[in-house]
């Protein structure tokens, strides 16, 4: 016997043995779920099955919905998925713009934050400094000498 043959008499869901007993579920566009049974019992009492909540039946409908790859849902035509596909596209780039100006706010605020930084620590520096009677501008002249000279050493080893 093949799948064919056993579906069309009821035993395609006994193809596992043992364990609890699957059900078969259709979505609203026709495609074909089998699961195990979620039951649920709401606060008031009430006991449900989960995926027939969601939309599947027990039995196969007579006319297919579209499925909606925009939200995941199932609608009743072609053009309301249109429709809520180019409302996910809008609200995408509105989410885009909205986080791109996020980020460049937070970048400037990083930038401004490492320049007072940087301020403080100059100013700690002209501190000492003062303190110190000038040592200091000698060792800054004396650190950006040695750097030209660096870069003029690269720039004659590559010419």
């Amino acid at each position: 016997m093949n799948k064919a043959n056993l579906q069309s008499q009821g035993f395609a869901l006994a193809s596992v043995w043992g364990g609890p007993q699957k059900v078969r579920y259709y979505a609203p566009d026709g495609r074909v779920k089998e699961e195990i049974p979620e039951i649920r019992e709401r606060q008031d009492g009430v006991v449900y099955d989960v995926l027939l909540a969601q939309g599947y039946t027990l039995t196969l409908p007579e006319n297919p919905k579209p499925h909606c790859d925009g939200c995941g849902n199932w609608h009743n035509t072609g053009e309301e998925v249109k429709q809520c596909i180019g409302r996910k596209r809008v609200n995408a780039e509105r989410w885009e713009r909205f986080a791109k100006k996020k980020l460049k706010q937070a970048d400037t605020q990083a930038l401004e934050d490492k320049i007072s930084r940087l301020e403080e620590q100059l100013g700690r520096l002209l501190a000492r400094e003062e303190k110190t009677g000038g040592s200091l501008n000698g060792f800054l002249l004396q650190r950006e000498a040695n750097e030209t000279e660096l870069s003029k050493t690269s720039t004659e080893h590559r010419g």
